[in-house]
Protein backbone atom coordinates (compact mmCIF):
# COMPACT_ATOMS: atom_id res chain seq x y z
CA UNK A 1 0.00 0.00 0.00
CA UNK A 2 1.53 3.54 -0.86
CA UNK A 3 1.36 6.87 1.15
CA UNK A 4 1.14 9.92 0.04
CA UNK A 5 2.61 12.91 1.31
CA UNK A 6 2.28 17.15 0.26
CA UNK A 7 5.50 18.74 0.36
CA UNK A 8 6.10 21.80 1.53
CA UNK A 9 8.83 24.43 1.64
CA UNK A 10 8.31 27.57 3.77
CA UNK A 11 4.59 26.51 3.49
CA UNK A 12 3.94 26.46 0.14
CA UNK A 13 3.20 23.36 -1.55
CA UNK A 14 6.24 22.26 -3.75
CA UNK A 15 5.60 18.57 -4.49
CA UNK A 16 3.94 15.00 -3.58
CA UNK A 17 5.95 12.23 -1.98
CA UNK A 18 4.67 8.58 -2.55
CA UNK A 19 5.78 5.65 -0.92
CA UNK A 20 5.85 2.29 -1.20
CA UNK A 21 8.50 -0.68 0.08
CA UNK A 22 10.95 0.44 -1.81
CA UNK A 23 10.95 4.29 -0.85
CA UNK A 24 9.60 8.04 -1.45
CA UNK A 25 9.20 9.18 -5.11
CA UNK A 26 9.13 12.88 -5.49
CA UNK A 27 6.38 14.33 -7.95
CA UNK A 28 6.77 17.90 -8.75
CA UNK A 29 4.17 20.68 -8.66
CA UNK A 30 6.76 22.57 -10.66
CA UNK A 31 9.28 25.18 -10.75
CA UNK A 32 12.75 24.55 -9.55
CA UNK A 33 11.11 21.52 -7.69
CA UNK A 34 10.96 20.39 -11.15
CA UNK A 35 14.75 18.61 -11.04
CA UNK A 36 13.91 16.75 -8.49
CA UNK A 37 10.63 15.15 -10.04
CA UNK A 38 10.42 11.73 -10.92
CA UNK A 39 13.49 10.86 -8.63
CA UNK A 40 13.59 8.02 -5.86
CA UNK A 41 14.87 8.18 -1.76
CA UNK A 42 15.37 5.88 0.61
CA UNK A 43 13.48 7.85 3.21
CA UNK A 44 11.06 10.38 3.42
CA UNK A 45 13.22 12.30 5.80
CA UNK A 46 15.89 12.15 2.61
CA UNK A 47 13.52 13.50 -0.37
CA UNK A 48 12.68 16.33 2.37
CA UNK A 49 16.42 17.06 3.43
CA UNK A 50 16.47 17.06 -0.85
CA UNK A 51 14.21 19.83 -1.29
CA UNK A 52 15.28 21.84 1.13
CA UNK A 53 18.40 21.73 -0.22
CA UNK A 54 17.29 22.48 -3.21
CA UNK A 55 15.29 25.36 -1.93
CA UNK A 56 18.33 26.95 -0.46
CA UNK A 57 20.31 26.62 -3.85
CA UNK A 58 22.40 23.55 -2.83
CA UNK A 59 21.40 21.85 -6.25
CA UNK A 60 24.34 19.17 -5.96
CA UNK A 61 23.42 18.39 -2.24
CA UNK A 62 19.90 17.61 -3.39
CA UNK A 63 21.19 15.53 -6.51
CA UNK A 64 23.11 13.67 -4.01
CA UNK A 65 20.62 12.21 -2.15
CA UNK A 66 18.23 11.18 -4.50
CA UNK A 67 18.72 7.00 -5.24
CA UNK A 68 18.28 7.10 -8.78
CA UNK A 69 18.45 9.13 -11.78
CA UNK A 70 15.06 10.32 -13.79
CA UNK A 71 15.42 8.23 -17.57
CA UNK A 72 15.72 11.55 -19.22
CA UNK A 73 18.86 12.17 -17.21
CA UNK A 74 20.27 9.24 -18.58
CA UNK A 75 22.88 9.24 -21.69
CA UNK A 76 23.01 6.83 -24.35
CA UNK A 77 26.42 6.09 -26.12
CA UNK A 78 26.94 8.15 -29.37
CA UNK A 79 26.35 6.30 -32.58
CA UNK A 80 29.36 5.38 -34.67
Amino acid sequence: MSKAHIIEVRETGVGLAIGDDRGFTFYSAGGRFDALDGREFASLAQLQQAVRALADGRRDVAMALARSPRLSDLRLPAAA
